[in-house]
């Protein structure tokens, strides 16, 4: 140990001595010199590191089970609109009655009409349009979110994940976009008819639907 420890040492005063001289030689300060040369040892990463980092960055992506992607997506999408659905309905009884100038209002605001919805038809009403808005994300968000990465795969061919342009990317997403909106765009208008009727007695999803289909 005592050995070891004076060879420590020995290579300790080595260093530092090269240090001191390379700093004379530039007119540097030696401690200023010597700090510069420890933090850029210590912030060079290591090999082992840079390797591991790019041996997962250059791993292509495993095939996942397509019909698993889209349901999980579309099961996190619905539960995220059952939260937001009482905003979107209120937002679409604001726009309404926003058509009418000559009519009386209504609602005052968003939470005078959210209040007033809810005294009026009660606290359910706020989420007219639920069952369409279900079926909208299960089509819709599983769709764009589940077809994104393998359409994005068959744009990029041979290439890396890494090495995968922008515009590639930018496709996958319009593609997989245009194909979810194309598909469930009927349930967002059935959707929004049920959130903007506000009879006493509203009607059911089959007689909205009835009604959409007699206007053509």
């Amino acid at each position: 140990e005592v050995a070891k420890e004076s060879e420590n040492k020995g290579i300790r005063g080595s260093f530092c001595k090269q240090i001191s001289s390379q700093s004379h030689e530039r007119g540097r300060d030696p401690v200023f010199e010597g700090w510069e040369a420890l933090y850029s040892r210590l912030s060079r990463p290591s090999s082992m590191f840079t390797k591991e980092n790019r041996r997962i960055s250059e791993q292509k992506p495993k095939d996942d089970n397509l019909p698993l992607r889209l349901f999980a997506a579309g099961i996190a999408a619905t539960l995220a609109q059952t939260a937001c659905q009482p905003i979107e309905t209120v937002k679409v009884r604001l726009q309404n009655e926003a058509n009418l100038a000559a009519a009386k209002k209504r609602y005052s605001g968003f939470l005078s009409g959210g209040m007033t919805i809810a005294r009026e038809e009660g606290a359910m009403a706020l989420w007219k349009g639920m069952l369409p808005s279900a079926i909208r994300e299960m089509s819709y968000s599983s769709i764009r979110f589940g077809l994104y990465a393998p359409i994005k795969k068959a744009i990029m061919g041979n290439d890396k994940p890494s090495d995968v342009s922008l515009w590639k990317k930018m496709v996958a997403g319009g593609l997989a976009g245009g194909i979810g909106s194309a598909i469930a765009n009927p349930t967002d208008l059935l959707k929004i008819r049920m959130q903007a009727d506000s009879a006493p007695v509203p009607k059911r999803m089959a007689a909205h639907m009835a009604d959409i289909f007699k206007e053509g």
